[in-house]
C-alpha cells in the first residue's frame, strides 16, 4: 500500500493506490507496460486502496481484460491489461 511516508519519499502528491514493487518479465502486466515504481490507482474505474483489493479485482474474469489507471511520476494514464483472444 502507498503510505504517506512512501509517497513523500517518491515525491508523489497523493497517497491513494497501491505501489507496484515489481513486474514479472513476460507477464501480462509487463506486456501492458507496467513498471516497478508505478502506482495503481484504479482497476476497471474503481479505486484500489489495498494490495488485496487490487489482486481481487485483477483476478476476476472480465471480457476484454481490465482497464488500469496508473500514476507514473507526474503523469496519470490508462493501460489495458489482459483480454487477449483465446
Amino acid at each position: 500500500p502507498l503510505t504517506p511516508q512512501l509517497a513523500q519519499r517518491l515525491n508523489l502528491r497523493n497517497t491513494d493506490g497501491v505501489l507496484i514493487s515489481g513486474v514479472k518479465p513476460g507477464s501480462p502486466a509487463a506486456e501492458a507496460g507496467l513498471r516497478s515504481g508505478d502506482v495503481l490507482l484504479e482497476v476497471d474505474r474503481r479505486p484500489v486502496r489495498s494490495v488485496d483489493e487490487s489482486a481481487r479485482a485483477l483476478s476476476a474474469e472480465r471480457q476484454g481484460g481490465h482497464l488500469l489507471l496508473v500514476q507514473r511520476g507526474d503523469q496519470t494514464f490508462y493501460l489495458a491489461i489482459g483480454g487477449a483472444a483465446k
